[in-house]
């Protein structure tokens, strides 16, 4: 039995472990970008041993100290990866496709299952990386490699590789729109480090901290991207008095779909709520007495004394709100949002700010955190194809994530001793 496993992540490592474990041939493809991301994800805070499992736990035979993902990477993952690749065949790799060798979508095998035929799994390298390999594991290919050979690979080498069994783990994610349903107006026109997306949004948080020129940050999103944002700039909001953060959702109480999945981060964003909430409610108090002292005023005095000005929250929401366009002026200085609010959406958080339909705001950088969709590896398979499997992932920070992973674990390998079965012909 040969399978692939697609995604060099901590999913895609515990599942390469687990089939090595029962001694299939296992060919584990990805990038280096799959483990990259988690960069920008996991935050101080994170429970690290989420990404471990109990295939690399049992290898390594001790629990390592993880207080970094720099440790994870060293401790756990590097470790584990070099021991799969001394056995297994790793391939750092970009994975185009995946589609049956020889059958068409639409056909069918007379007396047979579709899984009679197997699994191309297409992939592209860089040349570069093809060389330096050849370098090492063969140098008198290497050596024979001429200068014109060497200026022909410019571009990317397509291969394949032909499996029983593919187990889709990738995590390569395109970033969502500004858009509900697709780009907003003007949004691909708009090329600027003022409006970023998913994991280099997040990335660029640390900058965006120490940047005096940002007064005004536009989150659009409510999930957990959104919120781990949120998390890392509440600190820069509370230091910047002129500071302020506009959360822009569909959802009609942002947020409160991290309260099943994401416990943990859910409540660290349910802390900054309260604590936005309790100091725009001291200054609203504030403002109406000196309110109230102001009115008391003889008329003559109110001439001459400014009416006080009414507070506005430093965070704010647009909840139920799509938006519909972004602009650039032509100084490139600020971006402006365009937001509508339907009438069949509620906005429960913050609905004063429902009063009007169609709003524009403005911000000194917009970050699009509204989730990330896969990239599309099977549109050549059937939905349910016999021996193909593709892992709805658990939330990164879902408590429960590792007993769920060890369900989907315990189905796929149910489904694999019905398909290699004895008593069922294919």
């Amino acid at each position: 039995m040969k399978v692939a496993i697609l995604g060099h992540n901590p999913v895609g490592l515990e599942i390469a472990l687990y089939f090595d474990q029962i001694g299939a041939s296992v060919v584990w493809m990805g990038t280096n970008e799959d483990l990259q991301k988690y960069d920008s994800l996991y935050r101080s805070g994170y429970d690290l041993s989420l990404l471990t499992g109990e295939q690399g736990m049992a290898r390594l035979g001790a629990t390592p100290e993880l207080s970094s993902l720099d440790d994870y990477k060293n401790k756990y993952f590097s470790p584990l990866l070099s021991t799969l690749a001394q056995a297994q065949d790793v391939k750092v790799v970009e994975v185009e496709s995946v589609n049956k060798r020889f059958i068409r979508k639409e056909e069918e095998i007379e007396g047979r299952s579709r899984f009679l035929d197997l699994f191309r799994v297409r992939y592209s390298i860089d040349p570069k990386d093809f060389v330096e390999t050849q370098k090492e594991a063969n140098p008198e290919v290497y050596e024979r490699l001429t200068s014109e050979m060497m200026s022909s690979l410019q571009s990317r080498i397509e291969m394949y590789e032909d499996v029983d069994l593919v187990i889709n783990a990738a995590e390569r994610m395109i970033p969502r729109s500004l858009g509900t349903n697709g780009a907003a107006l003007g949004e691909n026109r708009i090329k600027t480090e003022k409006l970023l997306y998913g994991e280099m949004a997040l990335a660029s948080l640390d900058g965006l901290k120490t940047n005096n020129d940002i007064r005004e940050v536009v989150i659009v999103g409510s999930g957990e991207q959104a919120a781990v944002a949120l998390i890392e700039l509440h600190p820069w909001l509370l230091k910047t008095p002129s500071g302020r953060i506009f959360v822009a959702s569909a959802e009609a109480d942002p947020f409160v779909g991290l309260k099943e999945n994401s416990s943990e981060l859910y409540s660290r964003v349910q802390l900054i709520l309260e604590q936005q909430n309790e100091e725009y409610k001291i200054e609203s108090d504030e403002f109406l007495a000196k309110l109230r002292d102001w009115q008391e005023l003889e008329d003559y005095i109110k001439a001459k004394i400014p009416r006080p000005a009414e507070p506005v929250p430093r965070l704010v929401f647009f909840s139920g709100h799509s938006i519909s366009a972004v602009d650039q002026l032509i100084d490139k200085k600020r971006l402006f949002l365009t937001l509508e609010k339907p009438d069949f959406r509620q906005g429960l958080k913050q609905p004063d700010n429902n009063g009007i339909d169609l709003k524009t705001i403005g911000a000194d950088q917009i970050l699009v955190l509204g989730g990330s969709q896969r990239k599309v590896l099977d549109q050549d398979l059937r939905e349910n194809e016999v021996g193909y499997f593709k892992i709805e992932m658990p939330s990164v920070w879902d408590q429960t994530r590792k007993t769920k992973l060890k369900m989907i674990l315990d189905k796929i390998e149910h489904e694999i001793n019905t398909l290699f079965s004895p008593s069922r012909p294919h």
